[in-house]
């Protein structure tokens, strides 16, 4: 059973950021799990970032139906994710910043989990296990190469000494989606790089430089994987971005030391040599 949140603390305004480009189809199902939360103080913020399907349509349809729901909703030229979540939280009150895609779902107990654990444990950040579901909003298929590519990922993460070192790995937290953060957090990293793939990684990696990272193993995420996704067709820009952000971690490393690191210098130094990390390290790129 979920612990109750004291009266003070349920005072902390949670807003929620949504960024929305042509998923008419799965916009509703998002905006009514955040609606649905079991963590009653949260504003949603959508942005509908140049969509020409009928995403708007739904949109506004939602917002007249739920007129209890603290919901703004504003429209602008398509300028993509990193912009359209910046106009977003530019807009957002809460203390706390949640992201979802608008295509995915959130189960209804996901922002009072993981927001009493950050608190318990003085993290800044915090993010979750993650259910990978396909259109109909079923299991993904044993077949899809790109469910079991991220699963295997993701049944990995507790074999490492720290969260950090699962992040390095692979994008554990597969999404932007699956963020929660302070506001404090997103500002003294500048807000998401503006990388075509690797935007979410590279804003995680950059956390944990700053911040203790939360991770609750519970499934509380459910990111679609849609049958057009085909990542392999852009791996000369993943290499890019993962060179990118790669070496933003390593140097902002050096700024923000972390104890854990420091305590396992062996493991780490390991770590780093096995996957061919070190070309990534500033003494190395000189």
């Amino acid at each position: 059973m979920l612990r109750q949140f004291p009266a003070t603390e349920k005072q902390t305004l949670v807003s929620v950021v949504m960024p929305v480009y042509n998923h008419d189809r799965f916009i509703e199902q998002a905006m009514q799990s955040v609606c649905s939360q079991t963590y009653e103080n949260i504003e949603l913020i959508v942005v509908n970032d140049g969509s020409i399907d009928a995403s708007e349509d739904v949109i506004q349809r939602f917002v007249g139906k739920h007129p209890n729901c603290k919901i703004r909703a504003v429209k602008q030229d398509n300028a993509g994710s990193a912009a359209a979540i910046q106009r977003g939280i530019d807009i957002a009150t809460g203390e706390y910043i949640a992201l979802i895609n608008s295509d995915d779902v959130y189960e209804p107990t996901r922002i009072e989990c993981i927001l009493r654990t950050m608190k318990d444990e003085g993290a800044e950040l915090g993010f979750s296990g993650v259910s990978l579901i396909d259109n109909d909003d079923m299991p993904c298929a044993a077949n899809n190469t790109t469910a079991k590519a991220l699963q295997k990922k993701l049944d990995g993460v507790n074999r490492f000494p720290n969260i950090i070192y699962a992040l390095l790995d692979s994008n554990v937290a597969v999404s932007t989606g699956n963020l929660i953060f302070t506001r404090r957090l997103y500002n003294d990293i500048g807000g998401f790089n503006d990388l075509k793939l690797c935007h979410d990684w590279d804003f995680m990696l950059q956390a944990v430089c700053r911040t203790k990272a939360t991770y609750i193993e519970k499934q509380l995420y459910k990111y679609r994987i849609h049958s057009s996704n085909t990542f392999e067709e852009l791996t000369d820009l993943a290499i890019d971005d993962t060179k990118t952000t790669l070496m933003r971690f390593f140097d902002s490393l050096q700024n923000h030391p972390q104890p854990c690191l420091k305590m396992d210098s062996m493991y780490f130094k390991k770590f780093i040599k096995t996957r061919g990390y070190k070309k990534y390290m500033s003494i190395d790129r000189a």
